[in-house]
């Protein structure tokens, strides 16, 4: 419970702190995981069940000031 608040909290700060940048360069990426198995070898009463296979986070990064923003 306290990750989670300490996270909300953080993402409000974020929010109302971090306006107004004039980046210039950004770098785009995905990271690529997964949780229990791979899509490929879930077992069929896991396929299409939430919480379980590949999971896909892309983060763009701002090259200069390292600022990161995901999705």
């Amino acid at each position: 419970k306290l990750f989670v608040e300490l996270g909300q909290a953080c993402v409000a700060f974020h929010d109302k702190a971090v306006r107004g940048l004039r980046c210039k360069r950004i770098q785009c990426d995905e990271l690529w995981s997964f949780c229990y198995a791979k899509e490929k070898n879930l077992p069929p009463d896991k396929q299409g069940e939430l919480g379980y296979g590949d999971i896909w986070t892309f983060v763009g990064i701002d090259a200069d000031t390292k600022l990161v923003r995901w999705g």
